[in-house]
């Protein structure tokens, strides 16, 4: 009679000490003595687990997994403090130059998951974007700006633009091949004359960068008109949270 069917591990158990018995008296005399054929062997042997392996494979029949000392390296690293709050493709990457190991970035990957290392979570990355400068309502707050053009034949242009920050619209806006501030000037006389004194309004803000095109005689306009002055940045790409560009007013 053969071996009964009994639980995974005691034929686990049973495949061992088989193995240990054909090195002294043979494979053939071995399954005679225990009444096992060949085939049972054969079944018990497939489903043998490896101890060093993870996926509890026989590394000889299957090559292709990483060795005990490499599962170990790649322990060692995810749970090193230094990068538990590094990228895993980092880590690897850091593996490598450290000439640890040797083995692409999926079977890492792939390694990580099954060991189910944990990790933490990093902060996240992205930046903080600010609310920028929020009028309640039309001509609260206006912004004005010189832009830099460079045409087809390498000639310099600038547009002057006032826009209004409640609506976002361009209230006034004026093409030149000259950088001066008396262009923003006239942009702001004609914003005062066509919609601030139509409206009524009694106070409102300028907001400017320091560019030069907003001295000299552009500083008359604090004594002409009714319009305070605010120096920072127009520039989208600064950290101000004054945008002159708002897109999400177009």
């Amino acid at each position: 009679m053969g071996l009964p069917t009994g639980f995974k591990t005691a034929q686990l158990t049973a495949a061992n000490n088989i193995l240990k018995v054909p090195r002294v008296i043979g494979l053939s005399k071995t399954l005679k003595y225990l009444d096992i054929d060949f085939k049972q062997y054969a079944k018990l042997w497939k489903n043998l687990s490896c101890p060093v392996s993870i996926y509890d494979l026989c590394l000889v029949k299957h090559p292709s997994q990483l060795l005990k000392e490499e599962i170990a390296i790649i322990k060692s690293y995810c749970v090193d403090g230094r990068f538990l709050c590094w990228p895993l493709i980092s880590v690897y990457h850091q593996i490598k130059k450290d000439k640890a190991a040797y083995f692409s970035s999926g079977t890492f990957y792939k390694y990580v998951r099954l060991l189910k290392l944990e990790r933490l979570k990093a902060l996240s990355r992205r930046k903080n974007h600010q609310i920028g400068l929020r009028a309640l309502k039309p001509f609260e707050i206006i912004h004005a700006d010189a832009t830099l053009l460079r045409l087809k034949d390498n000639t310099r242009a600038f547009t002057y633009l006032v826009q209004d920050n409640f609506s976002g619209a361009i209230l006034s806006f004026r093409f030149s091949l000259e950088h001066g501030a008396q262009h923003c000037f006239e942009n702001l006389r004609f914003v005062h004359e066509h919609f601030l004194s139509p409206s009524g309004i009694a106070q409102c803000s300028l907001i400017t960068d320091d560019g030069s095109e907003n001295h000299g005689d552009a500083l008359q306009i604090h004594h002409r008109l009714p319009i305070t002055r605010n120096s920072t940045s127009n520039s989208p790409k600064d950290d101000c949270p004054v945008k002159f560009h708002d897109r999400s007013r177009q």
